[in-house]
């Protein structure tokens, strides 16, 4: 039997669901028990197994294999009908999974994205839970401004909603914010993402205090003095759109400098939005020195490369901007490789909506960002699972499994006395994007017009369904 705690610091949620649209059908409530019948389930170990599972009461009361029992029907003690019955034969269940690198805009710019607005582009995408990034208006640097962010997410929020607060005041890089009081709140780690910080001693100081905590540190790796003014990385690509350019270390310099910080203070360390093949480098060399440490790479990062720029229609290049940059093929070949062999152990999107006049002043004046939570998954599953690039089994691990462990986060498991916080995927589903019909306030796609595969279709929290496709009988 799998026990979890459902409450970790304190961080109760409920999430009360209403709208419906044509695709998005969300229920109210909690029914007494939810039978979800004939799905291929992802268990434990990576073992899969056609069967049946029913939830009661937040938590997953019983798993029955199909070979367990007559077609996998569930005999419950006590228990004549069940309340409500949902037909997956044909699709997948898996654990719900877990964005830890979202930008809700909350507070300061709710006319980018809302938390309401983004948690339920995490429920249609299959996301079950999502941590926010700090560098909001105000930052989320104090104490006072994060707890009213967490009251706001309790009332509003789709999925359960987590707190990354600033490492320093004022994403200034200069002077440590009070850790310790925001994490007695609940912060489930600490990061100055949006701009790296340049300072080693502050990156030092601040990974001693994590480490006394037992939290995480999370940077954001850019060498300012190599990317400043930059849009995309140096080379030909860069030359032939006419653009500044970063230099190619711009991102695995200060990954080098911290990932020696990190074993001097022994801090567990997390890597975002990994991007380029010497990141890859220093990332390997971190493990063989033992240091405690994890990597995320983006769908978007692991699908296109900066060649794919120059097929762009210039009006559509600045939903091609984010940061990092993407990297040349040869590169975004070796981070492909680099999940595979489980060198980087996560997926993140780094959902970062902006509003449509923002990214309509041009590539080298938009700001950097797109969104993900909604595309991420038929993604991955479109562009490395169906051609044989990338297991199945190795992008659930890093989407659901392995986020949970490393942040100490309940679920993860199909498994009998686990957090219902699940997600069913219909391998066979196609969709062509549609930015406009986004959950997200976020249009900033490079994707728009592409015709992916393998949708989520039911999307459960606290075993409340949050999202249910019209597709799902």
């Amino acid at each position: 039997m799998y026990r979890f705690d459902d409450d970790r610091h304190g961080l109760t949620m409920f999430f009360i669901v209403d709208c419906l649209t044509t695709i998005l059908i969300e229920e109210r409530g909690t029914v007494d028990m939810l039978w979800i019948r004939g799905a291929r389930l992802f268990l434990p170990g990576g073992k899969w197994a056609y069967g049946d599972i029913a939830i009661e009461g937040g938590h997953i009361r019983r798993v029955v294999q199909a070979q367990d029992g007559e077609n996998g029907k569930l005999s419950l003690p006590g228990r004549t009908a069940l309340d409500q019955t949902i037909d997956a034969r044909g699709r997948t269940l898996v654990p719900g999974f877990v964005d830890m690198h979202v930008h809700l805009r909350e507070p300061g710019g709710t006319y980018k994205e809302t938390i309401e607005a983004g948690t339920l582009a995490a429920a249609r995408g299959g996301f079950t839970a999502v941590a926010m990034m700090p560098n909001t208006s105000p930052v989320l640097d104090q104490p006072g401004i994060v707890r009213t962010l967490m009251d706001r997410a309790e009332q509003v929020a789709r999925v359960r909603t987590y707190v990354v607060a600033a490492m320093t005041r004022g994403l200034e890089g200069q002077e440590l914010t009070d850790m310790t009081a925001l994490h007695d709140l609940g912060v489930v780690g600490f990061t100055d993402d949006g701009r790296g910080v340049q300072r080693s001693d502050v990156v030092l100081a601040a990974m001693r205090t994590a480490r006394a905590l037992g939290s995480i540190i999370m940077t954001h790796n850019e060498e300012e003095a190599l990317s400043a003014g930059g849009v995309i990385r140096k080379g030909t690509v860069q030359e032939a759109l006419g653009i500044k350019g970063m230099e190619e270390m711009f991102e695995a310099l200060p990954l080098s400098r911290d990932v020696l910080l990190a074993k001097m203070s022994g801090v567990r360390y997390h890597a975002l939005h990994l991007s380029t093949r010497a990141s890859l480098s220093v990332l390997a060399f971190g493990r063989s020195l033992g240091v405690d440490l994890s990597a995320e790479v983006t769908p978007h990062h692991l699908v296109l490369s900066e060649e794919d720029l120059l097929a762009v229609d210039k009006e559509k290049l600045p939903n091609w901007k984010m940061n990092p940059p993407l990297a040349p093929e040869s590169e975004r070949r070796a981070l492909v490789d680099a999940l595979r062999s489980g060198l980087i152990d996560m997926i993140a999107t780094d959902h970062a909506p902006h509003s449509e006049a923002e990214k309509r002043q041009g590539l080298s004046r938009a700001p950097f960002g797109i969104v993900g939570l909604e595309t991420a998954f038929p993604l991955l599953y479109t562009k490395l699972v169906l051609p044989g690039y990338v297991p199945l089994d190795t992008v659930l691990w890093a989407l659901a499994v392995f986020p949970r462990r490393r942040f100490h986060l309940p679920g993860g498991v199909l498994a009998e006395g686990a957090v219902a916080d699940l997600t069913l995927i219909d391998p066979k589903l196609k969709q062509t994007v549609h930015p406009e019909t986004f959950a997200s306030l976020g249009r900033n796609t490079p994707f728009a017009g592409w015709e992916l595969q393998g949708y989520p279709v039911l999307t459960i929290v606290r075993g409340n369904i949050v999202y249910r496709h019209s597709s799902l009988s």
